[in-house]
């Protein structure tokens, strides 16, 4: 399907859910978009052409609990009244040409569980209440112009983070240790920043991880046995592993062949006196 929607799409009353995914729908969105939708729980828009900014009357939307508008053209900032809906679970605005800032009132959604904004053009410091959203079970922020710090307690802050994707962006500073407390964490993506001074002996206690990049960064190891790789042997399920482009200066520890199982890529760069590209099937 092709070409502007209808605006009677929009002027269903009773409707609760409006899917129109992967079709070349373009144009832009109706301004009044939600002024006749008092029940719409879902809106799946994502995969379309559309070209237009995100309408701010989208937060007249009070039972939305699925913002999905993914792989589209939209363009200009995310509007602050996003934040107006309470109960949205999941928002999934990448793959757009959107910039700015991230809204401090994306925050105020106690519910969010799934903040997916990457590959877009955001800019700025990440706001920090963004890391105090205790529901949230993935955040997926890769590909912007995003810089700051993480919080020293992240593990507190995002107590059930399960992936987490702050991939090339501009943070820096330090990998708190206490991110290896975070233990629902399947994928943890923080390569193409300039973070420093990561090397926990505790990483291990990661159990359900099974992505783990912290490539192209600064990290050093503290001494020349690169022993924190000894504790990724504790993560069973660990499939990829990539610490591509930092300044690990040492031996690989015999321990290396401990490693999960599962393990299909390990990407370790010729900074190493030892080093490999393994894949295994």
């Amino acid at each position: 399907l092709s070409g502007s929607v209808s605006s009677s799409v929009f002027n269903m009353s009773s409707i609760l859910v409006i899917r129109l995914t992967n079709n070349i729908f373009s144009g832009e969105l109706p301004k009044n978009i939600c002024n006749y939708l008092p029940y719409l729980k879902a809106l799946f828009l994502n995969k379309n052409m559309f070209h237009c900014k995100i309408p701010s009357a989208l937060s007249k939307c009070k039972t939305l609990q699925i913002l999905l508008l993914q792989f589209n053209n939209l363009s200009g900032a995310i509007p602050k009244e996003i934040g107006n809906l309470t109960r949205l679970k999941g928002i999934y605005l990448g793959d757009n040409k959107l910039h700015g800032e991230i809204p401090h009132e994306i925050a105020n959604l106690r519910n969010l569980e799934d903040l997916e904004l990457g590959i877009n053009n955001l800019v700025s410091v990440l706001p920090a209440p963004i890391f105090n959203m205790s529901t949230l079970k993935v955040l997926i922020l890769i590909n912007n112009s995003l810089s700051g710090s993480l919080p020293s307690r992240i593990d507190l802050s995002l107590p059930t983070v399960e992936v987490l994707n702050l991939a090339l962006n501009r943070f820096f500073g330090t990998i708190p240790s206490s991110i290896t407390n975070a233990s629902k964490l399947t994928v943890l993506e923080l390569g193409g920043n300039t973070f420093s001074g990561f090397n926990p002996n505790t990483i291990g206690n990661l159990r359900n991880l099974e992505w783990l990049s912290v490539a192209y960064n600064y990290l050093k190891s503290p001494t020349s046995k690169l022993s924190f790789l000894s504790s990724l042997a504790n993560c069973k399920k660990l499939r990829s592993l990539n610490l591509n482009g930092n300044p690990l200066d040492g031996f690989l520890p015999s321990s290396i062949g401990n490693l999960s199982m599962s393990l299909k890529t390990l990407y370790i760069d010729t900074l190493l006196k030892k080093w490999a590209l393994l894949i295994l099937n």
